[in-house]
């Protein structure tokens, strides 16, 4: 095997590696707990923010 095929196929190897990681991490961080409150947080901010712009 060519050292450039080599390279290709690493290339190719690391690049899929990369999107199978980064989806895998996106969902455990969409899912966990931190998240979720995060996400009233956000929520109950905004919320007030409305009430006082009101």
């Amino acid at each position: 095997m060519s050292p450039l095929a080599i390279v290709l196929w690493s290339l190719l190897f690391f690049a899929i590696l990369y999107v199978v990681i980064e989806t895998a991490v996106r969902r455990g961080i969409d899912s966990s707990e931190t998240n979720e409150l995060l996400r009233e947080l956000v929520e109950i901010h905004r919320n007030q923010s409305n009430k006082s712009a009101s």
